[in-house]
């Protein structure tokens, strides 16, 4: 009887810890802690975002927990190639596609020129020609500059943070810098500059969301499920629209870019509207000559 027992103890217990393990689902994220607002560290010390909002929403559709590990994002990326984490956001960058697959998503994130307000404007990657330009380190900023540095012969000099590239072209540093304005306006706020300003018209869109490491592939098309069930469910929408309205912080230069910007279109309106009201004129009056 004894026997009987403990081998009815020794079937369950096998049953049980082959039965859980196989399903559990715990994926570490690695979070770039300052690229408000899609991720960063709060005043709390507590993440924060869209992307972290996103991760809940996901992890949830997948029957999955979660792990937040901050970090900078170079080392995040060291991370998900070797392991240490299972997922983290990224646009695709040269540097990381031999390891990282992506998530589709429907973000696209534009590069925007910033400059000194000493300096002309410089509105598009032509005007980039001959000139010193600042970037973060392993970004798509920087992928892409340093695929078409040659060919627009740019100088490149990349910074391992948004901060330090920002404060190195507000002490005259470089001819520009090239960023995601979600980043720049993050770095202008934490270290105060007042003479840097953006150009109004965006560059370089490349799209922004999860990746995880190709090796996983059963966390790939578990995330590939979740995604499309938090579409259907418009969960996913609703986050992105909470988190695309700009906070109370943003500096005044941003809202001098999107005056600049409206004033842009209106007059390419009144253009538009004034030379459709001169070719009615010449109509009229060559119809008038006509008939005489």
């Amino acid at each position: 009887m004894k026997k009987l027992i403990l081998l009815i103890s020794f079937f369950l217990s096998v049953t049980a810890f082959s039965a859980y393990p196989s399903d559990q689902c715990h994926i570490i994220y690695g979070m770039w802690s300052i690229y408000k607002p899609y991720e960063w560290v709060n005043d709390h010390k507590q993440p924060n975002g869209m992307n972290v909002d996103l991760l809940k929403a996901l992890t949830s559709a997948a029957g999955c927990t979660y792990e937040i590990v901050a970090g900078n994002y170079k080392d995040n990326l060291r991370k998900l190639e070797s392991g240490e984490i299972d997922m983290m956001s990224i646009s695709p960058v040269r540097s990381a596609n031999s390891f990282a697959a992506p998530i589709p998503t429907s973000i696209v994130l534009y590069r925007y020129i910033f400059t000194r307000t000493n300096m002309p404007y410089l509105t598009n990657i032509d005007e980039l020609k001959n000139k010193t330009v600042l970037v973060v380190k392993n970004t798509y900023s920087h992928s892409f500059l340093v695929e078409h540095g040659s060919e627009y012969n740019i100088h490149i000099i990349a910074y391992d943070t948004s901060p330090e590239a920002m404060q190195a072209l507000s002490d005259g540093v470089g001819d520009a810098l090239l960023s995601t304005m979600e980043l720049a306006l993050n770095s202008a706020n934490q270290i105060g500059v007042k003479n840097i300003r953006s150009s109004f018209i965006p560059n370089v869109p490349a799209i922004y969301g999860f990746s995880v490491n190709k090796n996983n592939k059963e966390l790939y098309e578990k995330m590939l499920v979740a995604m499309e069930e938090i579409k259907r469910s418009g969960v996913y929408f609703e986050i992105i629209k909470k988190w695309h309205i700009r906070d109370i912080s943003t500096p005044s230069w941003y809202y001098y870019t999107l005056i600049a910007l409206a004033a842009v279109i209106v007059a390419a309106f009144i253009i538009l509207i004034w030379n459709k009201m001169l070719k009615k004129q010449v109509q009229r009056k060559t119809a008038s000559l006509s008939s005489l």
